[in-house]
């Protein structure tokens, strides 16, 4: 299945010239897989907006996190040749299952034990992913063995609680791995026209 799809992928990009793409990707890729590591720090931001209405955002490496829900067992370069290689509908499909998991594994939960309920996500584009994974195919045959450097993709949700909140215990997905956690309850003030606002300590 997975080699049937790279070859389809080289195939629709490289016409008659794919097998031999094909085994300068194989006989390069356990070099790049070897080579990869870890460069985006993932983090989350969770802002107390009033007294009941919470918002999160994760900053995250997001390719790696779908490769490790989706499948935890392939290198960084199959998952990529895979991936890039699905029709549009099915490579929806795999991102709904792993959003599915991660909804899941975010647990916010107030003093009480209550968990909030988070909703209005908003995941990244499946079409920019996707594109961003056969950019990758594509570098891993013009550039084996260099590693790619991609910008954190964001992930939101919101959640209202029936009561006041004052504290919160906060389980992000084990596909992010280590996760900086950064939490705030922003001020506000108004400015008036022509007239600097009064010393705001941070």
């Amino acid at each position: 299945m997975t080699n049937g799809l790279i070859q389809k992928f080289l195939a629709s990009r490289f016409g008659g010239v794919w097998k031999w793409l094909l085994a300068v990707l194989l006989c390069s890729a356990s070099q790049m897989d070897a080579q990869a590591h870890e460069l985006t720090s993932n983090r989350v931001t969770v802002v107390l907006r009033d007294e009941t209405h919470l918002s999160l955002t994760y900053y995250v490496d997001y390719l790696q996190a779908l490769r490790l829900a989706l499948a935890p067992k392939s290198t960084p370069t199959e998952f990529v040749m895979l991936h890039a290689a699905m029709t549009p509908a099915d490579f929806e499909k795999q991102l709904i299952q792993a959003q599915l998991k991660f909804t899941n594994q975010t647990r916010v939960v107030l003093p009480s034990g209550e968990a909030l309920v988070f909703g209005r996500w908003r995941w990244p584009e499946p079409a920019r992913l996707q594109a961003q994974l056969q950019q990758r195919a594509m570098g891993n045959l013009v550039n084996p063995g260099e590693h790619s450097h991609a910008a954190p993709h964001e992930i939101q949700a919101e959640a209202v609680s029936s009561r006041k909140i004052v504290s919160v215990s906060v389980l992000a997905p084990v596909e992010f791995g280590r996760v900086l956690m950064v939490t705030y309850k922003p001020k506000q003030t108004w400015l008036t026209p022509s007239k600097a606002s009064a010393v705001t300590p941070f």
